[in-house]
């Protein structure tokens, strides 16, 4: 019970202060991504979008957000594919969603919603750490939908999380 409330708390703490100190860092003049935004299941995920081509959706790791793909998106867009990196819902700017959002197999369902909402049906996904969890279970629902698949940085969450982690 104790090491339930401790790391309920560290994770609180570690939202708070990643949530005050996730300042959207500015764009290269010379990259073509732009920051939107898209409502979704009651809350708004804020995503940026550059390029043409085929679609690439990029998921960021745990306690990160979109920008952490700003580098690679650029070069992306330059190779002419459309870039799409999403604040996963209750990271960076995407609020306010409900809680019940943050489970994986939720983030899947959030995610295949707003792709639907871009227009985009079918598409390349990659994702680091906790991004790359949702990106494969995206795959394993969704397999009509993802072309490839990528892990840039292990797939944090894949395996069912000890009852002391939980």
């Amino acid at each position: 019970m104790a090491l339930k409330f401790i790391i309920h708390t560290v994770i609180a703490v570690v939202l708070i202060i990643g949530s005050a100190a996730s300042v959207a860092q500015p764009l290269p003049k010379d990259c073509p991504l732009i920051a939107k935004t898209q409502a979704v299941e009651g809350g708004t995920i804020h995503y940026l979008q550059g390029g043409v081509g085929q679609a690439v959706l990029l998921l960021h790791g745990l306690f990160a957000q979109k920008e952490q793909w700003i580098e690679v998106g650029c070069l992306l867009t330059k190779q002419g594919l459309l870039v799409i990196a999403p604040d996963l819902p209750g990271y960076g700017a995407s609020r306010p969603f409900a809680q019940s959002v943050y489970h994986l197999e939720r983030q899947v369902e959030v995610l295949q919603r707003f792709m639907q909402l871009l227009q985009i049906n079918r598409f390349h996904v990659g994702g680091s750490s906790m991004g790359g969890a949702i990106a494969a279970l995206y795959a394993k629902h969704n397999p009509n939908q993802v072309k490839t698949l990528a892990f840039i940085g292990a797939p944090l969450g894949i395996e069912a999380w000890s009852s002391r982690i939980q």
